[in-house]
Parts: structure tokens; sequence; C-alpha cells
């Protein structure tokens, strides 16, 4: 019966000690403004390209959407 108690504490989930928090850091902000202006530009875009003429100009807002969330990836990637 040990044996049996021993191997499955061996598979049990280890939980962390100490929770996961990041930091209130200024770039943190940023990327939450860069995330915001992401989501707007994206919900125009799809809604100017659904119920108006103007594809292209609901493209271009999309693809800027697509730039400011990859700008946003990239500063996420690429500190420390």
């Amino acid at each position: 019966m040990d044996n049996t108690n021993q191997e499955l504490n061996k598979f049990k989930h280890q939980q962390r000690l100490k929770p996961i928090r990041e930091k209130r850091t200024p770039l943190f902000k940023f990327r939450n403004i860069l995330n915001i202006i992401f989501m707007i530009l994206a919900v125009v875009g799809v809604c100017f390209y659904l119920f108006s003429e103007h594809k292209t100009f609901s493209i271009i807002l999309m693809l800027s959407s697509v730039v400011i969330k990859f700008i946003e990836a990239l500063l996420r990637l690429f500190h420390k």
C-alpha cells in the first residue's frame, strides 16, 4: 500500500509557492494601451468592412491594427 501511495505522490501536481505577478512598469502600461488600440482598430475595421462600401479603408484599418499588435508582441518578447 505504501508503494502505491508513494507512486501517486510522485505524480501529484506541484503548486507554486509564490503567485506570479507582473510588475506594473511603464512598459506594461504602454503595452496595455497598445492592446486597447489594437482591439478598437480591429473592431472598427471589421465593422467598416461588413457594413460599409469603403473596403480599402477597412483593410487599411485592420492591417494597421495587426502592425500595432506586432509591435506589442515584440516589446513583450525582447524586453529584459
